[in-house]
């Protein structure tokens, strides 16, 4: 017949199962505050990206919204200046002063841009020795 082992256990718990669990609390603890530092700064690297995303999803409505601005206000203010110049020609020409000749955009002329200069290295004059 085998013999049946006692056990060496005690139900109490004393110092050393005290410190076993404090050494597993501790652990644990260091586990999950390196988790949640990688936790927090993997979510202000997305809020960083979500902020840059509305950023310049604004810049754009806002730029649209300027491009169609000046799409609509141009030619009205081109058709304002055309209807003041009709208006005053014959009051200019009952004063006998001249309409000033109609202004045309003046065309750009080409211009050759300069190269840039290669910076001339300085040969060392001195000797070592």
């Amino acid at each position: 017949m085998a013999a049946s082992k006692t056990a060496n256990f005690s139900a109490d718990p004393n110092l050393r199962h005290a410190w076993l669990a404090s050494l597993g609390l501790i652990s644990v603890a260091r586990r999950e505050a390196g988790n949640a530092v990688a936790n927090a700064a993997a979510t202000a690297d997305r809020l960083q990206r979500h902020a840059v995303g509305y950023a310049v999803d604004a810049l754009d409505i806002a730029r649209g919204g300027a491009i169609t601005l000046r799409e609509q206000v141009e030619p009205k203010i081109a058709g304002f200046g055309a209807e003041v110049e009709a208006r005053l020609a014959p009051v200019l020409e009952k004063l006998g002063i001249a309409a000033p000749p109609s202004r045309k955009p003046a065309a750009r002329k080409a211009t050759r841009r300069a190269t840039p200069r290669k910076s001339a290295k300085r040969a060392s004059t001195r000797t070592r020795g």
